[in-house]
């Protein structure tokens, strides 16, 4: 049987899963090969699988995640907010609240399955060694990710003798102070968000802070109604501190002025 030979002069391009050989006085058993060779590569039955239907897989995984997260969150979009962070010491949130908090976690875990799309569909070629190298590095992070970010939504206890009164009169001063928005106020629940410099390193913050029998409940997260973002960089810790510093504060002058003596 005769050997395959090509001239020095052979050259070959890569298209997956294709390869295209250009040769020039080849021959194997007796069949002379001239001009551009076609080479299929891969599983057929992989390479048969029509594009538009793994499309159609890849966004119907989100579609179905969407769905998951709307019927996760439904009794939280409904319930009384202040009532659920004085029961369950955390912020409740919406389906848009989830996707824009909990994103790049979200998005990790959904980068293995689209590689794999894409591999299917011939657009790219990747191993399954590097398919499963990057869902071992991605879950883990997506997991790590998404604890961080739930622990966020947990609210801290500050214990006050201050009339709930007198705290939202602080709060209206700081909102004054630092230039923060008052989303919301009663007598149950305050909500406010801040103004950032184009320059500062994140898209904004909320402020929450909820009324209880002797103190507040507080927390700061990055802003839910604008961009996702997973590091705050210090920011929502000083706006607890703000919060908890004014109320020392006035806590300090009420004691203080209680603690003079009156004239004889």
């Amino acid at each position: 049987m005769a050997k395959p030979h090509a001239s020095a002069g052979t050259s070959i391009a890569s298209l997956p899963p294709k390869r295209v050989l250009r040769c020039r006085d080849l021959s194997f058993d007796g069949v002379a090969y001239d001009g551009v060779l076609t080479i299929q590569v891969g599983a057929p039955e992989l390479n048969a699988v029509p594009s538009f239907l793994l499309w159609v897989t890849g966004i119907g995984c989100l579609l179905l995640v969407e769905v998951f997260i709307r019927i996760g969150c439904r009794n939280e979009a409904r319930v009384d907010t202040a009532d659920f962070i004085r029961q369950h010491r955390r912020l409740p949130l919406n389906a848009e609240g989830v996707w824009t908090h909990y994103l790049l976690p979200i998005m990790l875990l959904y980068l293995p399955l689209f590689l794999a799309l894409i591999t299917l569909t011939g657009m790219v070629s990747i191993s399954t060694n590097v398919l499963l190298w990057i869902t071992a590095v991605c879950v883990p992070v997506a997991f790590v990710l998404f604890r961080l970010q739930y622990r966020r939504l947990f609210f801290r206890w500050r214990k006050t003798v201050l009339p709930p009164e007198r705290i939202d009169a602080l709060l209206r001063e700081l909102a004054e102070q630092y230039d923060w928005t008052i989303d919301h106020m009663d007598r149950d629940f305050f909500v406010a968000h801040t103004h950032p410099a184009w320059w500062n390193a994140t898209w904004g913050e909320q402020i929450f802070v909820a009324h209880d029998r002797g103190g507040i409940w507080i927390n700061s997260i990055n802003d839910l109604g604008k961009r996702s973002s997973i590091v705050s960089f210090g920011y929502t810790r000083r706006n607890i501190r703000r919060v908890t510093e004014a109320i020392a504060a006035q806590e300090k002058d009420t004691h203080s002025f209680t603690d003079v003596s009156p004239i004889p």
